[in-house]
């Protein structure tokens, strides 16, 4: 008989992550190595089966907007060499003539094992909330405050969750993953709607 946590949460979150304009991405081989999901490949113009295998940052960074790519590299350098928990606004251009906002959430760890840095977070598309007034808000990367938000925190300690579950095995894991992924969704929806879209 199969386990009932593994039922908790249907195979319709991917999709439900999809339609609130959230995606997910970890890395790979390396910090270096980056596996992203069908949506979040979209904000960068890749091609979604190959960001599913993994592509190297560089491929990412080439659609970052030439205005903050400097300062993308130079965040990201600094997140994959110390670790901890991060948010970076920026802005892409998948293609051109296309311009997106996008919130990005996550966190860096060593592995305990191989000692290699490795990242797990969510990319939410604010392109919306951009165009309804709030470009001038803009901050390219937006530094943790002392007193966080609750939704804040939450979001920060689910993907810290999320980095801690991938090491469980078993039916255990797979049941904890699925339950982690939907609270992901739901934070990600609820971030998004703060920062002014209305996620379908």
């Amino acid at each position: 008989m199969s386990n009932p946590a593994t039922r908790t949460v249907p195979a319709y979150v991917p999709e439900a992550l999809a339609a609130s304009n959230v995606g997910t991405w970890r890395t790979g081989q390396t910090v270096q190595h980056y596996i992203t999901d069908e949506t979040a490949a979209a904000l960068f113009g890749l091609d979604p089966e190959q960001a599913a295998e993994g592509v190297p940052l560089l491929n990412y960074s080439r659609a970052v907007h030439p205005a903050d790519r400097a300062v993308f590299h130079e965040k990201i350098d600094r997140v994959t060499e110390y670790g901890g928990l991060f948010v970076i606004e920026y802005r892409t251009m998948p293609r051109a003539g296309a311009l997106r906002w996008v919130l990005a959430r996550g966190r860096y760890e060593r592995d305990p094992l191989t000692g290699e840095m490795q990242g797990r977070g969510i990319l939410i598309d604010i392109t919306e909330s951009k165009l309804d007034g709030h470009v001038e808000d803009r901050a390219l990367f937006i530094k943790p405050h002392t007193h966080k938000h609750p939704l804040d925190r939450a979001a920060d300690l689910a993907v810290e969750t999320r980095q801690a579950i991938d090491q469980v095995g078993g039916h255990e894991g797979q049941a904890l993953r699925h339950a982690i992924d939907a609270l992901l969704w739901l934070l990600g929806r609820t971030l998004a709607r703060r920062n002014g879209r209305r996620p379908s």
